[in-house]
């Protein structure tokens, strides 16, 4: 079983709306679709931006752990906060950074063992980056939506 997950342009207040739409987010918000994003990926993805070594493994799955805005049960789905310093930090990252940190990122375990391949993740991070610039100029936040 996969997960499925979207990246929202939304006001983090607007978290349970978004579960309360059951799957429709996609209809009412500005949505990144992207199946198989989770906080692993995107802990990764913000110690690569911030250059500290993802040899810490205790780091990356706790990154996102205090940014749930709500969930619809314990089982899911939920919708998270994903933190400023990320976004703003994608936002800000230039053409020529973007294609080393896609290549970084697609090292990542997560992405081989989801089967990944490094052009799929490179695409993916240019979407995302333009995502952070949006959300950035329309004073707004990135969500994290995730149903298993």
């Amino acid at each position: 079983m996969g997960v499925l997950s979207d990246i929202i342009i939304a006001d983090r207040t607007e978290a349970t709306s978004i579960n309360a739409a059951e799957g429709n987010h996609l209809k009412q918000w500005d949505c990144l679709e992207s199946k198989g994003i989770d906080t692993i990926k995107l802990g990764s993805l913000s110690r690569i931006l911030a250059g500290r070594s993802l040899d810490d493994v205790p780091a990356v799955p706790v990154f996102m752990d205090n940014s749930l805005l709500d969930k619809y049960s314990d089982d899911g789905p939920w919708v998270y906060l994903v933190p400023d310093q990320l976004v703003s930090a994608l936002a800000a990252l230039d053409d020529d950074a973007e294609e080393t940190v896609a290549a970084s990122w697609a090292e990542i375990e997560e992405f081989r063992l989801s089967r990944w391949q490094p052009m799929d993740v490179q695409e993916y991070l240019h979407d995302l980056i333009e995502y952070a610039r949006k959300a950035r100029d329309q004073g707004k936040s990135l969500l994290l939506w995730m149903s298993v």
